[in-house]
């Protein structure tokens, strides 16, 4: 199970799979520190 990704210029840990791969989503979509932390504690909150 990984807890933590990340890219050439973002990473991103939390302490739920599905939250790091949302956040990881984020990254990957062009979106910034802030819409990565939004889309992992949405996930956070649900699992």
């Amino acid at each position: 199970m990984e807890r933590s990704a990340s890219g050439p210029t973002w990473a991103i840990a939390t302490p739920h799979e599905e939250a790091t791969r949302a956040g990881a989503a984020a990254f990957e979509g062009g979106g910034n520190a802030v819409d990565a932390a939004l889309r992992a504690a949405t996930v956070l909150a649900v699992v």
